[in-house]
């Protein structure tokens, strides 16, 4: 089982649908759902999104749950589908005003900035003070064995986001229906990771997966997959604090291949005989799946090496080429660099901040810079140009003028 955090683009699985490579994924994609096709409201979440609530008898909800509540424990499912309980909703109940519990449709999430969006946060009617567990998922039967993934975007809530340590997580679960004992085989989980963002104008989401093997002897049993959130009123945390935003959610039968992620660096200096120090910068490269190899032109050594994130030091010209896996057929990169030279004016091209990979493809993110000497900045290939054309613009102007 493998476990993945990096920064993301918007709408990346979404991208990939709608591109040209639709029908070599549709062929692995088992579930996905972007909400879309959603308005703020409607009475369900729709497309079958389900849920369930757990208290625990400590501050943390681990071990075996003391309570359990769901659509089928008071005999009647026809409660099943997940309510859709969002502002606009939950406002709207006639002698229950505000009344909010597991899930809402944001729609559009951070007015306007992030698309539509599922919010997953606590249950105001849970009467605990100890661990409280939501859980808001879909279901499935497993159809075929072999690796798969689940993959989502996350971004912070806007208005009620962890505040006093309220978890918010995704999971993949596997239940022996074949049975009906509905007996755990397997729980994968992994803590969701919103980017910070304080506005519209800086929200951003990160993708996220959970890699999973599903064994011959499971094909059959029940998939569950989703997301949830845990919180104890005794540690001083509520359920309007513990909301996470999530998009673009995908289940795949798993499917490997490579792409090829280059950062080069490119610096300008307008009196190379005024240099007089070094121009070596540290860079990290971060890519959503395992890096399996690279390859640095200038012969050193990276300064760290990890599955999802190498170290390097560039200096001018120089350039690294990371090999990285792309899961079912894609994957994102991206690059920061450390500029330790005083006075230096850094720039990064787009491929920089967070570049989506399809299989076989190679991009490149440059990081062009500018020395300043005794503060005084130099003005880079383009302000060279810009000056030079003014200056003859200047220079025909006094010809004229004076002949």
């Amino acid at each position: 089982m493998k476990i993945s955090v990096s920064r993301s683009m918007l709408l990346i699985f979404a991208l990939l649908v709608a591109g040209g490579y639709q029908a070599r994924l549709e062929a692995q994609t088992i579930f996905f759902d972007d909400f879309e096709d959603r308005v703020k409201d409607q009475p369900l979440i729709g497309n079958n999104w389900t849920w369930f609530d757990q208290t625990y008898g400590g501050n943390t909800c681990t071990g075996s749950p003391t309570g359990e509540f769901g659509p089928f424990s008071d005999g009647d499912p026809s409660d099943y589908p997940a309510d859709n309980r969002n502002y606009w909703t939950a406002s709207a109940d006639v002698g229950a005003g505000d009344s909010y519990y597991r899930a809402g449709l944001e729609v559009p999430a951070w007015d306007g900035a992030l698309g539509n969006m599922l919010r997953v946060y606590g249950n105001q009617y849970n009467g605990a003070t100890s661990c409280e567990r939501v859980l808001v998922f879909k279901e499935e039967t497993i159809g075929a064995s072999g690796p798969h993934t689940f993959s989502f975007e996350v971004a912070k809530d806007q208005f009620g986001a962890p505040a006093n340590g309220e978890i918010t997580a995704a999971f993949v679960k596997v239940l022996r229906s074949s049975n009906n004992s509905f007996a755990t085989l397997s729980f994968e989980t992994v803590l969701t990771a919103p980017p910070p963002a304080t506005s519209p104008s800086n929200v951003s989401t990160r993708f996220q997966y959970i890699e999973f093997d599903v064994p011959p002897e499971w094909v059959g049993e029940l998939l569950q997959f989703g997301f949830y959130n845990d919180l104890a009123e005794n540690l001083g945390q509520s359920w309007a604090t513990s909301a996470a935003l999530y998009d673009n959610v995908k289940l795949a039968a798993s499917e490997t291949g490579a792409a090829e992620y280059i950062v080069t660096t490119d610096w300008f200096v307008a009196e190379p005989e005024l240099l007089g120090e070094d121009l070596t910068i540290e860079a990290t490269v971060s890519c959503a799946t395992p890096i399996t190899g690279f390859s640095l032109d200038n012969g050193t050594d990276p300064v760290s090496v990890s599955d999802y994130e190498i170290v390097v030091l560039l200096n001018d010209g120089d350039s690294v080429t990371v090999d990285v896996e792309t899961v079912n057929g894609a994957t994102q990169c991206s690059a920061a660099q450390n500029v330790p030279q005083s006075g230096a004016e850094k720039s990064a091209s787009a491929a920089c901040n967070g570049q989506i990979l399809l299989d076989d493809e190679s991009a490149t993110c440059t990081f062009d810079n500018t020395l300043f000497f005794e503060g005084v900045p130099t003005l880079g290939r383009a302000g060279t140009a810009i000056l030079a054309l003014l200056m003859l613009g200047l220079g025909l102007a006094g010809f004229r003028r004076f002949v």
